[in-house]
């Protein structure tokens, strides 16, 4: 409780002076974010905990489509045994993807609690804001899970010496993805995976794609040592608007470290390179912190450089991750 009060008075403050609002205002908003989550995610009284035999049909019938074997949808009613369960694994704080999937029967949360970033370009300048950029995730069967990434605000706001000045603001594009583990989920210094995944154009006011957009990512990791870990990510997109088509190629390389029982750090360089003829060749670095909380409880913060003209110059965040 002390912990989410102070999160909510730091974070509030934030969003208040980006947003020139109530500073108790933006506190109490942020507070009721975490409420939200709490009354969804709630391992004991939640609404998924009360509700997951009717919260999981609807996946329970797209799975049976795909997994024919009675096996593959068994695990849906059926959660692993939370002593059988894997270690926390998660999509964030770093671009590239993990190639392990959320244990069957259970879900997770990860979200940008909030997020800040700047980029300028001749004389003008850009700062975004997202709050509540989440990822919900179901785990379907021992080696797959469905997830929703949703973000769920945006703010967006242009200024410069000639120029007036512009806000927008709202919800950004949705993404489905599918994520199967092909191999080391549960044993193995190796593990990879495959994510095929669709963006819906939901952005209102040019805050995202125009047309629906779908690609593939390929996550691989190693063990290096007790404390060392690689993640290596090839990501293929194809991003349709009204002008122009591409065929983004995302690569990317994490090298991880823990640095005490519950303290992490890493490490990241990602490079984009688009098909299109004025399309430039993105490079940014990353870097940031994991503190594992509890085993179903992670928090993060981090900072994503650009090293190129076409990624946004500088980006700050603050993220958590909660498993039931």
């Amino acid at each position: 409780a002390a912990g989410f009060g102070v999160l909510s008075s730091a974070l509030g403050y934030v969003l208040a002076t980006a947003l020139n609002a109530s500073i108790a205002g933006s506190m109490g908003v942020v507070a009721g974010v975490l409420y939200a989550l709490a009354l969804v995610f709630g391992p004991r009284h939640g609404i998924l905990a009360r509700r997951r035999a009717l919260k999981l049909a609807p996946v329970a019938a797209l799975v049976l489509l795909a997994f024919p074997h009675p096996a593959a949808a068994t695990n849906l009613f059926h959660p692993r045994p939370r002593e059988a369960m894997r270690e926390l694994s998660t999509d964030r704080p770093d671009i590239t993807e993990s190639p392990h999937t959320v244990d069957a029967g259970h879900f997770q949360l990860e979200a940008d609690v909030v997020s800040w970033s700047t980029d300028k370009e001749a004389d003008l300048t850009r700062e975004t804001i997202g709050l509540a950029n989440l990822n919900l995730k179901a785990g379907l069967t021992d080696r797959t899970d469905l997830q929703l990434v949703v973000p769920v605000f945006l703010r967006e706001s242009l200024s410069g010496p000639s120029f007036p000045g512009a806000v927008r603001s709202g919800i950004g594009d949705i993404t489905v993805r599918f994520k199967w583990n092909a191999w080391g989920n549960d044993d193995g210094k190796t593990a990879l995976a495959l994510m095929p995944f669709v963006t819906l154009p939901t952005a209102g006011d040019g805050l995202g794609v125009e047309e629906v957009s779908a690609g593939l990512i390929v996550p691989f990791s190693v063990e290096l040592s007790s404390s060392w870990g690689l993640g290596l990510m090839l990501e293929a997109d194809w991003v349709s608007d009204s002008e122009d088509r591409s065929f983004d190629i995302v690569s990317s390389a994490v090298i991880g470290r823990d640095l005490t029982a519950t303290l992490g750090a890493f490490l990241e360089l990602v490079t984009v390179v688009s098909t299109t003829r004025t399309g430039e060749i993105q490079t940014q670095l990353d870097t940031g912190l994991t503190l594992a909380a509890s085993p179903d409880v992670q928090l993060d913060a981090g900072v994503n450089i650009g090293l190129t003209d076409s990624p946004e110059d500088l980006v700050l965040f603050l993220g958590i991750s909660l498993r039931r």
